[in-house]
């Protein structure tokens, strides 16, 4: 496992090998992982997945989170399922996607669905949700050729201020459907 780069240049540029990948049929996940928090025997842990948008990454980053709580370490941990909705109307039709898919799926988790504050950006949204995770999952976005630098930038803002991050983006889906209306929780 190498270390995240703290450099936007060397971040661009592992974008531009995830958009070959992706190209190929190949999943992409790129972390960045707080060693102290995820390796201690703390009780209680939370992994949050925020699903959404238009990048079909949900069902991926569900299944991480659940072969995560599998772990010997980390049994007994929390998933809890974020979305963002635009209105009332959209928060209900997805909280009731996913209180329908879940026990599908046979996975044990929490959802929370919020309506998009006016007051806030998605990212804060995010941190403020997710601030106290032991890991969060997020989508990823692949960037068009020339557009790796402000999505490495982007992703790093969305990173700020949380633990431990992967953002995932997924070549090929399960066949769960993704639910959401936008991308903007996919940096």
């Amino acid at each position: 496992m190498h270390r995240w780069p703290e450099k936007t240049e060397m971040q661009a540029a592992i974008l531009g090998s995830s958009r070959v990948l992706s190209q190929l049929g190949k999943s992409v996940i790129l972390g960045r992982v707080d060693a102290a928090r995820v390796f201690n025997e703390k009780k209680g842990r939370e992994v949050h997945v925020w699903w959404g948008g238009l990048q079909r990454n949900g069902d991926l980053m569900l299944l991480l989170a659940y072969l995560l709580t599998r772990n010997a370490h980390w049994r007994g941990s929390k998933i809890v399922i974020f979305s963002l909705a635009s209105n009332e109307m959209m928060r209900q039709n997805t909280q009731s996607h996913l209180d329908q898919l879940l026990p599908e799926l046979r996975i044990d988790a929490r959802t929370e669905v919020i309506i998009k504050s006016a007051e806030m950006t998605v990212r804060e949204q995010i941190l403020n949700q997710s601030k106290n995770a032991d890991v969060v999952l997020l989508g990823l976005a692949v960037p068009e050729a020339g557009d790796e630098d402000k999505a490495a930038e982007r992703m790093g803002k969305f990173a700020e201020g949380l633990s431990s991050v992967f953002f995932i983006k997924n070549s090929s889906p399960f066949g769960v459907t993704n639910i959401g209306e936008s991308d903007d929780a996919s940096p």
